[in-house]
C-alpha cells in the first residue's frame, strides 16, 4: 500500500516523468530480449536455413533503428529532462516536509528524535520515492522480458521452470532478512550522521573561525566527530557481520549451484544428449534461459531495495500524519483568534465575538482593532494558575503562574538565570501550551485551534536572533514582499538607514554574496529592531533585546524601544537591571515560580531577591545616585 500510494502521488502530480520513466525502463530492457535471443535466433535459422542476405540485412537494419531510437531516448531522458523535473520533484518534497515542521509544536524541536527523523526524511525521501519508481518500472520492464521468452519454456522443459522457481524463492529466503537488516541499519546510523555532520560543518562555517584560531576548540570538535565515527564504526561491526552472512549464503546457493551450475547442466543434456533441441532453438533457449533468470534475480534483487525505499517512504508518511501539529490551522471556520478563509480582522470592522471587551481594571471599553499586518489587538492577558513541563520529561519547569498583562502596559520579566524566564515568555506568545491552567484573552480561554493567529499579535525580538542571509529588505520585513518606502522609514526610526542606502538590493552576509555586509551584533540587533517598526504589532517581546551592546548603545538602544513602544504593549525579559526602570510593572520569576511583582521601588524595598540582583549587577565604587542618573539618561 505504502508503494501505491507513492506511485499514485508520484503520477498526480508528475504524470509526464511517470510516463517517461516507465518508456526509459521498458527501452533498458528490451535490447536484451531483441539482440541476444530473438535476433540470435532469427540469424542462426537463418544461417541454417541458407535465407538470402537482404533478408537478414534488412532485420539487422530494423534492429539497429529500434536499439538507436531506444538509445536516444534514454540519452535525452537521462541528461535533459530527467534533471529538470527531478528538481521540480524535490521542491515537491520540501514543501510538504516544511509545511508539516512548520505546523509543529515547538515542543518536537525539544526532542533529538525529532530532528533525527526529519533529517533521515529531508536526506533520503527523494532518492527513495524515485528509487522505488525506477524499482517498479526496471520489475514491470523485466515482467515484459520474461512474458516475450516464456514460450521457451515450453521447448526446452518445465523442469527449467522448476529450478528458476527455486532459486528465486531460495533468493527471497535470504534476501527478506537482509532487507530488514540493511533499513535497520540506514536509521540507527542517521543520527550519528547528523552528530557527524554538525561537528564536521563546525570546522567549515566563517562563525567557528575567531574560536578556532584563538582557542583549544578544534582538540573538541575533532573528538566528538571521532566519537561519532565510532559510534557508527560499532554500529557497521554489529550489523556486517549477519548481512555477510546472509549475502554469503545467497550468492552460494541460488545463484551459484542451482543457476550456474544445475541449470545449465540440464539445458546442455537436453539440448546435446537427449537432442531434443534444434541448433537456433539451443542457442535460443540457453540464451533465453539466463536472459528470463537474470531478469528474475533482478526482479528480486528489485523488491529487496524497494522494500528499503519503502522504509523511506513509510517514515515520510508517518512524518506528515503523526508529528504533534497544531489543531484548527487548515482553512476550517475558526472562532476567537482564527481566521476563516484568509480573511483580515480590519478596525473598527470586527469585534471579538462581535462584543466589546470590559477592562474591569482600567474601566474603558474598546473595539478590537488590527495589530500591524495580521495580528489582533489583545486588551488583556491573562496566566491562570498556569504550569509548564516539556513533554516527556514529567518535571515542571513553571509552577501555578498568575498575572494579567494589560493593553498598553510596560512589563519587565527579571529574575536568574535558568529560574523559567523564557519558558514563560514562549507560553505568552503561544509557542507551548500549558500543562496546567489556562490563558485568557480578554477573558476568554485561548483554545488550541486560536493559537496561530493569536501568534501574530506579537512581534518577537529573542536574544541570538541572527539576520537571514537575503537582502536588508527582506530581513526588515521578513518576507518574499515588502513595501519599500515602509521598509526605509523603519530603518530610520531604528537608525541604521545610513548603513543600508539600498536595502532592496543590499544582501547580509557573504554566504552567498562576496560583495554582502558583515554586521556587528549592534548593527544586527538594530535590523532586527528595524523589523518591529515594520511590524506595527501591537504587542512587542523582547528576550535579552540589549545583551550585545555596550552601554552607551544600551541606552540610545532603550530609547528606540521607547518611541517604538509609546503606544504598545512591550514585554521584555532580561538579566541587566539597569534597563527595568522602563517597566510599569515587574515580574520576578525564581525556580519556576512567580517570586514578586511590582514597581522598581516596591522591589527593591519589599523583594529579597530582586534586591540581590540590582545590588550584584553594581560597578564597582557606583552609587545609588549614579545609578539614578544612568537611568534618567536612558529614559
Amino acid at each position: 500500500m505504502k508503494a501505491f500510494r507513492m506511485l499514485l502521488y508520484l503520477t498526480k502530480r508528475f504524470p509526464l516523468y511517470v510516463i517517461c520513466h516507465f518508456t526509459d525502463a521498458v527501452l533498458a530492457a528490451l535490447p536484451n530480449f531483441v539482440g541476444n535471443v530473438l535476433l540470435l535466433k532469427y540469424l542462426m535459422r537463418a544461417l541454417l536455413d541458407k535465407e538470402p542476405v537482404s533478408g537478414m540485412l534488412a532485420i539487422l537494419a530494423a534492429v539497429a533503428l529500434f536499439l538507436i531510437a531506444a538509445d536516444i531516448y534514454r540519452a535525452w531522458f537521462d541528461n535533459q529532462y530527467r534533471p529538470r523535473a527531478e528538481e521540480r520533484i524535490r521542491r515537491a518534497f520540501y514543501i510538504d516536509i516544511r509545511n508539516a515542521a512548520a505546523k509543529c509544536e515547538l515542543s518536537a524541536y525539544d526532542d533529538p528524535a525529532f530532528y533525527d527523523d526529519m533529517t533521515y526524511i529531508d536526506r533520503n525521501i527523494l532518492r527513495d520515492s524515485l528509487a522505488l519508481l525506477s524499482h517498479v518500472s526496471d520489475m514491470a520492464a523485466g515482467l515484459i522480458d520474461i512474458l516475450l521468452i516464456i514460450n521457451l519454456f515450453y521447448e526446452t522443459g518445465l523442469e527449467m521452470l522448476i529450478l528458476s522457481g527455486s532459486a528465486v524463492m531460495l533468493t527471497m529466503a535470504f534476501d527478506v532478512p537482509m532487507v530488514r537488516l540493511r533499513n535497520r541499519r540506514r536509521y540507527a546510523v542517521s543520527g550519528m550522521e547528523r552528530k557527524r555532520g554538525y561537528f564536521r560543518d563546525c570546522f567549515l562555517t566563517r562563525e567557528n573561525v575567531l574560536e578556532r584560531r584563538m582557542t583549544k576548540v578544534d582538540s573538541l570538535l575533532c573528538a566528538r566527530y571521532d566519537e561519532s565515527v565510532g559510534q557508527q564504526i560499532a554500529c557497521e561491526r554489529r550489523f556486517g557481520g549477519k548481512l555477510l552472512a546472509l549475502n554469503t549464503l545467497r550468492d552460494l546457493l541460488p545463484t551459484n549451484l542451482l543457476m550456474r551450475f544445475v541449470l545449465i547442466a540440464c539445458l546442455l543434456y537436453r539440448g546435446m544428449k537427449a537432442r531434443s533441441l534444434a541448433g537456433s532453438d539451443f542457442i535460443a533457449a540457453y540464451n533465453g534461459v539466463n536472459v528470463v533468470m537474470s531478469e528474475i534475480m533482478r526482479i528480486v534483487k528489485l523488491w529487496g531495495e524497494m522494500a528499503a525505499s519503502l522504509y523511506t517512504v513509510g517514515k515520510y508518511e508517518r512524518f506528515l500524519a503523526s508529528v504533534p501539529k497544531e489543531e484548527g490551522s487548515g482553512s476550517e471556520r475558526q472562532e476567537g483568534y482564527g481566521r476563516h478563509d484568509g480573511q483580515k480582522w480590519h478596525d473598527g470592522q470586527k469585534q471579538h465575538d462581535g462584543q466589546k471587551q470590559h477592562d474591569g481594571q482600567e474601566g474603558h471599553d474598546r473595539d478590537m482593532g488590527e495589530a500591524g499586518e495580521d495580528g489582533r489587538e489583545a486588551h488583556s492577558i491573562e496566566f491562570r494558575h498556569v504550569s509548564f513541563a516539556y513533554p516527556g520529561t514529567g518535571r515542571r519547569v513553571l509552577k501555578d503562574i498568575s498575572f494579567r498583562i494589560r493593553s498598553g502596559e510596560k512589563v519587565a520579566i527579571v529574575g536568574r538565570n535558568g529560574s523559567g524566564k523564557t519558558t514563560l515568555i514562549h507560553l505568552l506568545m503561544g509557542l507551548y501550551y500549558p500543562t496546567e491552567g489556562e490563558i485568557l484573552v480578554d477573558g476568554k480561554a485561548l483554545r488550541r485551534e486560536d493559537y496561530p493567529q493569536y501568534r501574530r499579535s506579537f512581534t518577537a525580538f529573542f536574544q541570538g536572533m541572527k539576520p537571514l542571509e537575503a537582502t536588508v529588505a527582506e530581513n526588515v520585513a521578513l518576507d518574499v514582499d515588502s513595501n519599500p518606502a515602509k521598509v526605509r522609514r523603519a530603518l530610520e526610526k531604528a537608525d541604521c538607514g545610513h548603513l543600508f542606502p539600498e536595502p532592496e538590493r543590499q544582501m547580509i552576509g557573504i554566504r552567498f554574496d562576496s560583495a554582502g555586509r558583515i554586521l556587528s551584533g549592534g548593527e544586527a540587533q538594530k535590523l532586527m529592531l528595524a523589523h518591529c517598526y515594520y511590524s506595527g504589532r501591537q504587542t512587542l517581546v523582547m528576550d535579552e533585546p540589549s545583551s550585545a551592546l555596550d552601554p552607551i548603545a544600551e541606552r540610545e538602544f532603550n530609547r528606540r524601544i521607547s518611541e517604538l513602544s509609546d503606544d504598545k504593549t512591550v514585554i521584555f525579559v532580561t538579566h541587566r537591571l539597569s534597563t527595568v526602570h522602563m517597566a510599569q510593572r515587574i515580574y520576578v520569576v525564581d525556580r519556576g515560580r512567580l517570586a514578586g511583582q511590582g514597581s522598581h521601588e516596591r522591589l527593591l524595598k519589599e523583594n529579597g531577591l530582586y534586591r540581590e540582583l540590582w545590588n550584584a549587577q553594581a560597578m564597582p565604587g557606583e552609587s545609588a545616585a549614579d545609578r539614578q542618573n544612568l537611568q534618567q539618561c536612558s529614559g
